[in-house]
């Protein structure tokens, strides 16, 4: 299936977690598809958070091995910068070596 142009609108940061140094390291970019799957919201302690969960569809790259542990996305929306978190990584069958699929969280404030 060949790619087309404006499939993948987004520009992410993908960033490593280094337990060492406590920070949040760049590791690398990637073009991105980004949909919301679902958005929840929970009284904790007096105080309501709200989570969204994300799909984000990247384009194959064998060069940048993206675990669940320790990666997050780096989403900059109009000068804000958003943290999504990786949960999950699969590869659809039908688009093998052409998408990789996260399942992503974010906690909104």
């Amino acid at each position: 299936m060949p790619r087309t142009a404006g499939k993948y609108r987004y520009r992410l940061t993908i960033e490593a977690y280094n337990a060492t140094t406590d920070v949040w390291a760049t590791y690398g970019y990637a073009w991105a598809r980004i949909v919301v799957t679902a958005t929840s919201l929970d009284n904790d302690e007096r105080k309501t958070k709200a989570y969204r969960e994300y799909e984000v569809r990247t384009p194959y790259n064998q060069d940048l091995s993206i675990g669940t542990t320790g990666y997050r996305f780096k989403w900059t929306v109009q000068g804000a910068n958003r943290y999504l978190y990786i949960y999950g990584h699969s590869n659809d069958e039908a688009t093998f070596e052409e998408e990789s699929v996260f399942e992503c969280s974010e906690e909104v404030r």
